[in-house]
């Protein structure tokens, strides 16, 4: 409250309006419960005029923020927002590090916009996950070159290749460096998904090595079925080379548009190309949303979007038959072929997103080959798996579950008999989570014994016989540890994640 009274004094007395959006974070504040659900109490609306950058939403959520640069191969100076593991997870000191990479024209502020019950970033920080928010070149947080202004042409002389090829690879690798940590497991949303599929299909054997899941939320791969307004080849009027950036003016105008009685024409627009979903869109904060978005691209990247849509192909920018010639040695842009990927995925997709559809994410389920399990939202759109209310108890519960699954199957492979059963059974309680298939190829990655893979088979058998009755001994037990009891209490209380948070907790437990 003190922050809102320094904004306030700080705000021309001849304002109404910011004077109004001040009285509604009062409200805010006041009722926690209020349909708003304020994020950053003193940042909502007043980032549009003071800012509240990076770490700034982090911190007033209450949680630790770290900032870290990387610098790519080809010189791009990228900035990473770091939500660091506060050792819930390990008594022993071990990371689990999980990277969110955001989509197109969005940064990683878009992972925590929403409340701490609602936002992936703030979750698996209260799961006890080492959280890391990275930035491709281009947006917002990463204009910075080591030889180029981010006004010259060079600049901007990168599109989704060159994010896969030098960001991802040096942020992976700087994470691993930094957490000490053997792999990461990485979620990307649309373009996070994007370059996360051509690195790991293009470097496969190396991807497997530091990466141990990939969660792609809305994934964009195919595009030729898009039924998003970007599949309009509008992209040759836009002049320059960088592609709606972050500004003062857009913040300002997504702030003026984007409340009261033209709100709607925000949310119109929006749904244009990401697709409609009233249910799901929290309206209250479509100026939080606007205030972020857009976070800017090059015009290059666009149009390589584009070319995906048009050709209905997943192919390498196309520069034209005698550019490609030099780069490719041939005529046409080379084919991305996701079928070499080795890195398990798990797909989430929405039946109200017009920008990815049904039957472009069935073409990729298709090739890929090491597809643990597939998740449908009918009601969602493509920006719900990031904005979207529902994904707390949908898609993130699911993420955490298969996580835990992973944490579960490493003990199984180096802890004492004792605790490979603890683990089965933590296995067994989960079993609503997918099909015996994705135990299967996570029992192989991490090398457990043919006799604890079918150990996990006969607790799927009896799962309608024994479900209640072991998950209360098994509860009970882990009581008997000292403090067991508050800590879990704790947790359920502030991860409000129901069933995911009990058997997280007991994951963490058994793995220190």
């Amino acid at each position: 409250m003190k922050a809102i009274a320094t904004a306030e004094r700080r705000i021309d007395d001849s304002s109404q309006q910011w004077k109004e959006l001040v009285y509604w974070h009062r409200r805010c504040a006041a009722l926690p419960n209020f349909a708003c659900n304020c994020v950053c109490t003193e940042c909502i609306f007043l980032e549009i005029k003071f800012g509240c950058g990076r770490c700034g939403i982090i911190v007033r959520e209450g949680y630790r923020c770290e900032e870290h640069s990387v610098i790519t191969e080809d010189g791009y100076i990228l900035r990473l927002q770091r939500i660091p593991n506060d050792g819930r997870s390990s008594r022993s000191g071990q990371k689990l590090p999980v990277l969110l990479q955001h989509g197109l024209l969005q940064s990683a502020s878009d992972w925590v916009l929403n409340s701490r019950n609602h936002s992936l970033g703030f979750i698996l920080a209260d799961a006890g996950f080492d959280v890391w928010l990275s930035n491709v070149r281009g947006n917002v947080y990463s204009r910075r070159h080591v030889s180029f202004h981010p006004k010259s042409q060079e600049f901007w002389a990168f599109t989704i290749d060159q994010m896969a090829n030098y960001d991802l690879p040096a942020i992976i690798n700087f994470v691993l460096n930094e957490t000490s940590a053997p792999s990461l497991h990485y979620a990307g949303h649309s373009q996070g998904t994007t370059i996360g599929f051509i690195l790991f299909s293009e470097r496969p054997t190396w991807s497997a090595a530091k990466v141990k899941t990939f969660h792609a939320f809305a994934p964009v791969v195919y595009l030729g079925n898009t039924k998003s307004a970007l599949r309009h080849p509008m992209i040759e009027m836009v002049g320059g080379y960088e592609f709606m950036p972050s500004t003062r003016f857009m913040k300002w105008l997504g702030g003026k548009l984007c409340t009261g009685k033209t709100a709607f024409l925000c949310q119109n627009a929006l749904f244009l190309f990401v697709g409609c979903d009233f249910l799901n869109f929290n309206m209250t904060r479509l100026p939080v949303y606007m205030a972020h978005t857009p976070s800017g691209t090059s015009v290059s990247n666009i149009m390589h979007f584009s070319q995906m849509i048009q050709k209905g192909e997943f192919k390498k920018f196309d520069y034209g038959s005698h550019e490609n010639k030099k780069l490719y040695n041939q005529p046409e842009s080379p084919t991305y072929n996701v079928g070499n990927m080795l890195v398990p995925v798990v797909l989430y997709w929405g039946g109200n997103d017009v920008f990815t559809v049904e039957s472009d994410i069935m073409r990729l389920s298709k090739e890929l080959k090491s597809t643990l399990s597939i998740h449908y939202y009918h009601d969602s759109d493509h920006v719900d798996f990031v904005w979207g209310t529902n994904m707390a108890d949908g898609a993130y519960r699911r993420m955490l579950e298969l996580e835990l699954i992973i944490i579960c199957l490493n003990l199984l492979a180096k802890y004492s008999k004792i605790r490979q059963l603890a683990c089965a059974i933590i296995l067994f309680i989960i079993y609503r989570l997918g099909s015996v298939l994705s135990i299967v190829v996570l029992s192989k990655q991490n090398g457990v014994k043919i006799w604890l893979r079918g150990l996990v088979y006969l607790l799927h058998v009896v799962v309608v016989f024994c479900f209640y009755s072991l998950s209360i001994i098994f509860v009970l037990v882990c009581s008997c540890h000292k403090g067991a009891v508050t800590q879990m209490e704790h947790f359920i209380l502030k991860t409000d994640i129901n069933r995911s948070s009990i058997v997280i907790f007991i994951a963490h437990y058994f793995v220190d």
